[in-house]
């Protein structure tokens, strides 16, 4: 059994102008596909890949002075992403040891 995950999110950005964002897994492996907390990181991480997308679209948008707080808002979101992609490693090398 497979199985894909999507995340679907509107950025609104005023003046009635809004940006959509989506973030998609397919063809997830049945073993992560049957377990919940496998499958509550991966929405984790497609939630965090929809906020990388949105702040460096933000980034290109805002002027040089704010480039700071985006690079370091962008740093802790890639950061973010890197430790639950790191715990899904773990998670599925320890699934193929039993």
């Amino acid at each position: 059994m497979k199985r894909s995950l999507a995340i679907e999110r509107l950025f609104t950005l005023g003046e009635f102008q809004n940006v959509k964002f989506i973030e998609e897994l397919n063809d997830i492996p049945e073993e992560l596909a049957l377990d919940e907390e496998a499958l509550e990181k991966l929405r984790y991480l497609l939630l965090l890949d929809v906020e990388i997308s949105f702040r460096n679209y933000a980034g290109l948008k805002a002027d040089l002075n704010t480039q700071q707080s985006l690079e370091e808002t962008i740093n802790y979101l890639k950061n973010e992403q890197l430790i639950t992609l790191q715990s899904l490693t773990q998670k599925s090398e320890e699934e193929k040891e039993i």
